[in-house]
């Protein structure tokens, strides 16, 4: 996976529910329910942290192995961005 630095997308709104985080895309009014794995993934997402520091920080919160991490974060910012939900710097 190339090293990418994801940002959320500024029409994106996010709102935290337990763990869990509801996304409203603002430009095509649809909602999206992330499960915990994602929402932190998400939440990493500020334009600071590159996909490795993110799955290196997965490592630690989940006590999972690094191929483990890099390959759930290279889904997560996958789909995000296919669906205009992030945007890579």
């Amino acid at each position: 996976m190339n090293d990418i630095i994801p940002v959320q997308n500024e029409n994106t709104l996010a709102q935290r529910v337990g763990d869990e985080f509801i996304l409203l895309d603002n430009v095509t009014h649809q909602v999206h329910q992330l499960n915990v794995t994602a929402s932190f993934i998400w939440e990493k997402c500020n334009g600071e942290r590159s996909s490795n520091e993110i799955a290196t920080a997965l490592t630690e919160m989940f006590e999972i192995q690094m191929d483990q991490a890099l390959t759930d974060v290279k889904t997560v910012l996958g789909e995000l961005h296919g669906k205009s939900l992030l945007v890579i710097k």
